[in-house]
């Protein structure tokens, strides 16, 4: 675990947006990256920041949602950090497109990524835990009490982006 004096945390009271998982653009963002160095623990980052009143007005995330092994949690802990009004901008891989499961594997394309455990990229040894259907995201969303929920297919059916409102 991370000694939580390490985490980049606004201060209380300051109004922040959070790019979660992806290191890439970050400018005007407070970005967490689960692969930096150090690794941060997502979940502790985002418990520390919901007791600490950070102020959070948005929250983006690419790519992170089937790495985690209880999305739940992450989306609730992301709704509670949000202010009245706040959103999230989640991409995540889309299970219903049928490349991901052919019994081969084209590397960095992500056809048969599914079906033979490898990945387009190497991400730190990183594994998929799940990946979700536009329905199964939805539902994530709505149990963590996020409305507007909207979720499309994007990257020709690749993956899915959903918006969720506090």
């Amino acid at each position: 675990m991370l000694e939580l004096e390490q985490i980049p945390l606004p201060r209380s009271g300051q109004i922040t947006k959070v790019n979660f998982g992806c290191p890439i653009k970050c400018s005007g963002w407070t970005c967490v990256d689960r692969r930096g160095t150090p690794p941060w623990d997502i979940y502790d980052w985002l418990e520390h920041s919901k007791n600490e009143d950070v102020c959070v007005s948005e929250i983006r995330t690419k790519n992170l949602l089937e790495h985690l092994p209880d999305p739940g949690r992450f989306l609730t802990l992301c709704y509670d950090i949000l202010l009245a009004g706040g959103k999230i901008d989640l991409i995540t891989d889309n299970a219903e497109f049928f490349p991901f499961y052919l019994p081969f594997w084209v590397r960095r394309t992500g056809v048969g990524a599914h079906s033979v455990n490898q990945y387009a990229i190497d991400h730190c040894n990183s594994i998929h835990f799940m990946i979700f259907t536009s329905m199964h995201l939805r539902n994530l969303l709505e149990r963590a009490g996020f409305r507007r929920v909207s979720v499309r297919r994007t990257t020709f059916g690749a993956r899915l982006q959903a918006l969720g409102f506090k």
